[in-house]
């Protein structure tokens, strides 16, 4: 009869790594809510200097806090705890550079009402100049 092995607490260098993914996942949803970190301390009670300890994986993040930023930045409690394979996570947005777009272009690209347009866009992004002009010309003669 094999003995059930006993799972091992993570080692403190594990637990420093996944302070830090949660700290920086935290602060792709904060930046993709277009929300500043005093708002964020606001919603939990706690002071913007906190916020900015959680966000460097400095501090550990109690559940109903993470609960509450989850709520409020409108994501779910497992994106910060969920594991992404490498392949999967290379295809992710760049969360950052999403935040920093106007909150116009955000609302549009958000909008699945939208995606025609944006596949379109995609789709003329990767076309050689010389045949982007041709249908641009062509375009002017359909009006």
């Amino acid at each position: 009869m094999l003995e059930e092995e006993i799972p091992q607490p993570p080692s403190a260098a594990e637990m420093r790594t996944r302070r830090a993914l949660i700290g920086a996942k935290l602060k792709q949803a904060r930046l993709a809510a277009g929300k500043s970190k005093d708002e964020c301390a606001l919603a939990i009670g706690r002071k913007t200097t906190t916020i900015g300890r959680y966000e460097r994986g400095l501090t550990d993040i109690p559940l109903a806090e993470l609960d509450l930023l989850a709520r409020f930045l409108n994501v779910n409690l497992y994106y910060f705890i969920e594991r992404k394979d490498s392949a999967e996570s290379a295809a992710l947005l760049d969360l950052e550079k999403l935040a920093r777009m106007p909150q116009e272009v955000r609302a549009f690209a958000f909008d699945a009402g939208n995606l025609p347009y944006l596949r379109m866009a995609m789709k003329f992004r990767d076309l050689p100049t010389d045949q982007l002009q041709e249908f641009g010309e062509i375009l002017l003669v359909v009006r």
